[in-house]
């Protein structure tokens, strides 16, 4: 998350788009975790997502940025949901956790062992200022009402179930509901 917050800064200095992209792709893209190569292609981020909601959304990201900076104090709250799982589950595959920023697509996915937490919109909760988000962003004001950085645990776990899962989801409603429910389930359990 650090390498996301001084590409912003970087980009947020310039109006000049070819130095912006610069600023992105060496900064943070470059410098990137497995997990934020594995979040863009698995939501399909392109540079230009990136900078279009930089550019957007300020209010967005500056009142998101202290929230991203708190990861670590949930650090142990999480490693005790995941513990749980495994109790649960004996037979687990270890699955690596990154928290990377995205681009609005997703709170939280996997690819393969990776568990994939999207932190501007994980980390968010009412307090976010969503004012400037058009209304085609309505499910991103919604979800942050329910105060998401509080369930971190839980979204954790059940993404970390989603690596256990050999299936790529469902192929109709009734197996959809149980590759998602099994997860749901296996997370409040934990």
């Amino acid at each position: 998350l650090e390498y996301f917050w001084e590409a912003y800064d970087s980009i947020t200095t310039t109006t000049d788009a070819a130095a912006q992209r610069a600023f992105l792709e060496e900064l943070y893209f470059a410098r990137g975790t497995e997990g934020l190569a594995a979040i863009r292609a698995a939501r399909r981020y392109s540079a230009e997502d990136y900078l279009t909601a930089i550019r957007s959304y300020p209010a967005y990201w500056s009142s998101i940025r202290p929230k991203t900076q708190q990861v670590d104090d949930y650090a142990r709250d999480i490693q005790r949901g995941i513990d749980q799982f495994k109790e649960l589950y004996p037979s687990y595959r270890p699955a690596k956790v990154y928290f990377e920023m995205g681009a609005f697509r997703t709170n939280g996915t996997t690819m393969d062992s990776l568990v994939l937490i999207g932190a501007e919109m994980a980390m968010g909760d009412a307090e976010v200022d969503v004012s400037e988000l058009p209304g085609r962003m309505q499910y991103v004001k919604d979800y942050l009402q329910t105060n998401p950085n509080r369930q971190l645990p839980f979204l954790m776990v059940h993404e970390y179930v989603h690596t256990q899962q050999t299936a790529a989801g469902g192929y109709d409603l009734l197996s959809q509901c149980v590759y998602e429910g099994i997860p749901e389930f296996l997370a409040e359990l934990a």
